[in-house]
């Protein structure tokens, strides 16, 4: 018996079908099937070669904005990339499980940006600036980046907004004596450190 349905499409034929040339996508790709990729009218998106993106993760690219993702870069499952300005990742970058990396925010809710007094989060628009992941970075397990950060060959790791001039916590002043935590010699879980 022959089959009278078409095959389906790989993730790339899909990808290129729907994006066309807003989309530039290199060789050997490993793409879930299930990757998300949505590229507004005089957005662009570039993936590199050898890119690896695990499953339900979502690639979003606004109005005028840019991705653009090196060679050999692994993204992690339920990550979540969304420009309005522009997001770069460097060769050899990792990004581990549900990464976010966001390079807008909402503006202040003031009476200058929200004249009309509306109540919705987004009434008062957005400020976009670039984030910049440079070449062997590794972010960790649900980072958060947003506007205007960078980063070297450096790891993130813990739930944070991520900034690479942020210092680590310093000790509560209530604090009488230090805690296993303060005394150990492994670095804290939040605290940013190189690579190895």
């Amino acid at each position: 018996m022959t089959s009278t349905t078409t095959p389906d499409r790989t993730v790339t034929e899909r990808l290129r079908a729907e994006h066309g040339p807003a989309l530039s996508l290199g060789n050997d790709c490993d793409l879930s099937d299930d990757l998300v990729v949505e590229i507004d009218q005089g957005a662009h998106l570039t993936i590199g070669d050898r890119v690896s993106i695990r499953r339900g993760s979502t690639i979003q690219v606004h109005r005028g904005a840019t991705v653009a993702i090196g060679n050999d870069v692994a993204i992690g499952e339920h990550t979540f990339i969304s420009a309005m300005a522009g997001i770069r990742l460097g060769d050899g970058c990792a990004l581990s499980n549900m990464v976010d990396l966001h390079d807008h925010n909402h503006r202040p809710r003031t009476a200058a940006n929200v004249p009309t007094g509306q109540l919705v989060p987004w009434a008062s628009g957005y400020e976009a600036a670039p984030i910049v992941i440079e070449p062997a970075a590794i972010l960790s397990n649900k980072v958060t980046v947003t506007a205007g950060s960078a980063s070297g060959p450096t790891r993130w790791s813990g739930r944070t907004r991520s900034s690479p001039t942020a210092s680590p916590p310093t000790p509560s002043p209530r604090a009488s004596r230090p805690s296993a935590a303060a005394t150990s010699t492994a670095p804290p879980r939040r605290e940013r450190t190189t690579a190895p």
